[in-house]
């Protein structure tokens, strides 16, 4: 079967820190309906990199994942973003899907932390191998320094990701 999905990369600086000032800078692009299936964000979309997570943390459930439920019915398409998820020992990079009518469909915590930026003294790490879908597409979800270790990845291909 030959599946297809058009995808928006976004890519745009965040204002360090600053969410409010982010989210113009992402209303400001996203002006026009594009007709992506899925817009992908960058990690900590709405903040930078930083390692400030007491400082910026927050619920799932909270007014990061409204601003993109919100997009996400607007735009009609599926959205993946970056935030920094409260946890109850330690907080997590987290990355959420959420399906074209704004419902969480899948959230992913980065399982490997960069170290040389002393993320894993910010951060807990994740546990779990994320596989989604997206207009029948399998996705495996992964977090910028994932990357580096191989293994996720043979455990995606395992699992057919597309």
């Amino acid at each position: 079967m030959n599946k297809k999905i058009k995808i928006g990369l976004v890519q745009y600086s965040p204002v360090w820190e600053d969410k409010i000032s982010s989210k113009r800078k992402i209303e400001d692009l996203l002006r026009k309906k594009f007709g992506y299936d899925l817009l992908i964000f960058p990690e900590m979309t709405l903040t930078g990199f930083t390692m400030k997570s007491k400082v910026f943390a927050e619920d799932l459930k909270d007014k990061t994942l409204m601003f993109f439920f919100s997009m996400a019915v607007t735009l009609g398409s599926s959205v993946m973003y970056g935030f920094i998820e409260k946890g109850k020992k330690k907080n997590f990079n987290t990355l959420v899907h959420l399906n074209n009518q704004g419902k969480v469909i899948n959230t992913y915590r980065k399982i490997h932390p960069f170290s040389y930026a002393n993320e894993d003294k910010s951060f807990g790490k994740g546990k779990n191998p994320i596989v989604t879908k997206v207009k029948g597409l399998k996705i495996g979800l992964s977090i910028c320094y994932d990357l580096r270790f191989p293994e996720l990845y043979r455990l995606y291909a395992k699992e057919k990701v597309d």
